[in-house]
C-alpha cells in the first residue's frame, strides 16, 4: 500500500516549514502512525552522515529522530551544498556527483533529470515502507520564473499526491500578503490541494489575532489550521539563514563561547549541544573586535575553506585568532576550523575554491591540507587524548574533501579502523569529529577546565523535540491534520 502524504509549504524561505514537519513527524508517531519526513531537494551546508556513510541534510536527520527512525538518504535524496553565489556541491543519493550550476535550476539538463531520478525513487521506497509520509518543500513554492523546473515544491506534491499545508512566518509582519500572494499564484491543481494555513511564530496573545485569522481565511478562501506561538526553545538549524538571529539565551554569570561565522559556515550544528546546556551562551561572530569575556573561540567548519580562510586573513579574523592564542587563550576547530589553524590549506584541483590554489593558515597547529576530490564520510568513535581530558569517549561523523598531514599529538585516537584525528598545541586543538560534543562527559569536562559550574543536567535535542511537538498540539487542529493522512 503507498503512503499517505502530506506535505508543509511555505510562504517563503526560513518560515518554520523543517520544524513543523519535526512536530508532525512526532505528533503523528504518537498517534500510532509509521510516518517518515522527506525532503525532496535541499540546499543547506548543515549535512549529517548516516550509518551507511551517505550525506543528508541534518534537518531531515532531526526529522527523522522525531519519527522514531534512523535517518536515511531516501529522506532527503538531492542535497546542495553551495560553495560559491553561482555554485553548489550536488550530493545525489548521499554521494557527491560533481556541481550545480545556476542553470541546472532552470532547464532541462541532464543533472535535473538525474535529480529527478533520485527524488521519486526515493521518495517511491520510502512510500512503500511506511503508513504516512510529511513532505517539507524548498523555499516558496510560487517563484514563478523556477516553477516549470521547481523539483521540490509542486512536482513531488503531484507525484506524491499530497494533501498540503502552508506555512508562514508571522513574526516577520506581511503576513496577509504573503499567504494570500502564495495562495493566488499557486497553480490551479495545487490550490485544490491545499487543506490550510498554519501561522508561525506568534508573539502576544493568540485571541487578539481572532479578527485577523476570519479575514485571512476570507481572503484566501482557506482555513487557518494553527496559530502556533513563538518558542524560545532550540533545535538544530537547516542552515546558515538562522544565523541572522541565533544566539543562544544571554544569562548573566554564564560561561560565553564564540563561534566564528565564515561565509561559508557549515555544520554549525556542532554546538548545539551548548545551547541545552544551563549556565552557557553560544554568540556567533563576525569579524573582530569580539567580547573581551568569551571563554573560548571555536573555528567551525566551512564549505570553502580556501575562501573562508582568505577572508579571515583578509578581515583582520586570522589575526585575531592568532593573538587570541598566542595570550594563553583556548581555540578550538573543527573540520575546516582544523584545517585553517594549521600552516596551508592547498586546493591544486580547486575542488572547493575557484579562486585560490594554496592559503597560509594560521600555523597555530602542525598540519597541513590539501584538498582533492576524495570525500571522507563516515561515522566514527574514539577516546580523547587532550591534556586533563585523556581517556573521556567521544562520537561523530566526519565529513571532509582531502587530508590533512598531522605531525602532533592526536586530539582523538578513532577506531574501526585505528587511527589518529587532529593535534593539539597547548590550549588551542582541533578535529575533524563533528558532533564531538555531543559526548556528555567529555563536553562537560572540557567545559569545565573553562571555568564553567553546572547547576543542573543538560537537555537533549529528544527533549526539545517533545517540547516543541507539545506547543504545536496544542495550537493546531491536529484532528484535522490527521483527517488528512487517514482517510
Amino acid at each position: 500500500m503507498r503512503a499517505r502524504a502530506l506535505m508543509v509549504l511555505g510562504t517563503a524561505s526560513h518560515v518554520g516549514k523543517s520544524r513543523l514537519v519535526t512536530a508532525l513527524c512526532r505528533l503523528l508517531r504518537d498517534a500510532g502512525l509509521a510516518v517518515a519526513p522527506f525532503k525532496a531537494q535541499n540546499m543547506a551546508l548543515n549535512a549529517y552522515v548516516t550509518r551507511e556513510g551517505g550525506e543528508m541534510g541534518y534537518a531531515q536527520a532531526v526529522q527523522a529522530w522525531a519519527a522514531g527512525l534512523e535517518p536515511t538518504v531516501d529522506m532527503n535524496p538531492v542535497l546542495l551544498k553551495p560553495t560559491g553565489d553561482r555554485r553548489s556541491q550536488l550530493i545525489l543519493r548521499g554521494r557527491p556527483a560533481g556541481f550545480y550550476e545556476s542553470s541546472d535550476f532552470v532547464a532541462d539538463t541532464p543533472r535535473r533529470r538525474a535529480a529527478w531520478a533520485a527524488i521519486t525513487e526515493a521518495y517511491d521506497r520510502l512510500a512503500a515502507r511506511y503508513e504516512v509520509i510529511v513532505l517539507e518543500g524548498a523555499g516558496s513554492p510560487v517563484e514563478l520564473n523556477l516553477m516549470a523546473h521547481d523539483l521540490a515544491n509542486g512536482a513531488i506534491a503531484r507525484h506524491a499526491g499530497a494533501a498540503l499545508l502552508l506555512a508562514a512566518d508571522i513574526d516577520r509582519g506581511g503576513v496577509f500578503a504573503s499567504v494570500v500572494g502564495t495562495v493566488q499564484l499557486l497553480p490551479p491543481d495545487l490550490r485544490r490541494r491545499l487543506a490550510g494555513v498554519i501561522l508561525n511564530k506568534f508573539r502576544g496573545d493568540p485571541g487578539l489575532f481572532d479578527e485577523g485569522r476570519r479575514l485571512l481565511e476570507r481572503q484566501a478562501a482557506t482555513p487557518v489550521l494553527g496559530v502556533v506561538p513563538y518558542w524560545a526553545g532550540h533545535l538544530p538549524e537547516e542552515d546558515g539563514v538562522a544565523l541572522e538571529g541565533l544566539r543562544s539565551r544571554p544569562r548573566s554569570g554564564t560561561l560565553r563561547l564564540g563561534v566564528v561565522r565564515w561565509p561559508h559556515v557549515a555544520n554549525f550544528t556542532d554546538f548545539d549541544p551548548f545551547f541545552w546546556e544551563p549556565g552557557v551562551t553560544v554568540e556567533f561572530l563576525g569579524p573582530p573586535p569580539w567580547p573581551a569575556d568569551l571563554a573560548a573561540l571555536i573555528l567551525p567548519g566551512t564549505k570553502n575553506t580556501p575562501d573562508d580562510l582568505a577572508w579571515a586573513w583578509e578581515t583582520g579574523t586570522a589575526s585575531a585568532v592568532r593573538r587570541w592564542a598566542v595570550a594563553g587563550r583556548p581555540v578550538v576547530g573543527i573540520c575546516g576550523g582544523l584545517q585553517m589553524l594549521g600552516q596551508a590549506v592547498a586546493d591544486p584541483g580547486h575542488t572547493e575554491s575557484a579562486r585560490w590554489e594554496t592559503v597560509p593558515g594560521l600555523d597555530l597547529l602542525p598540519l597541513s591540507t590539501v584538498l582533492t576530490p576524495t570525500k571522507t564520510t563516515v561515522r566514527a568513535r574514539g577516546i580523547c587524548r587532550l591534556p586533563g581530558l585523556e581517556g573521556l569517549s567521544v562520537a561523530g561523523y566526519e565529513l571532509h574533501a582531502g587530508q590533512s598531514r598531522l605531525e602532533g599529538p592526536p586530539a582523538f585516537v578513532l577506531d574501526d579502523p585505528a587511527r589518529p584525528d587532529g593535534t593539539w598545541r597547548a590550549q588551542v586543538w582541533g578535529t575533524y569529529l563533528h558532533g564531538c560534543f555531543d559526548a556528555p562527559a567529555f563536553r562537560r569536562a572540557w567545559l569545565r577546565r573553562l571555568g564553567w559550574r553546572p547547576d543542573g543536567p543538560a537537555a537533549t535535542v529528544e527533549e526539545a523535540i517533545r517540547e516543541w511537538a507539545e506547543v504545536v498540539r496544542r495550537h493546531v487542529a491536529f484532528d484535522r491534520i490527521l483527517e488528512l493522512v487517514a482517510s
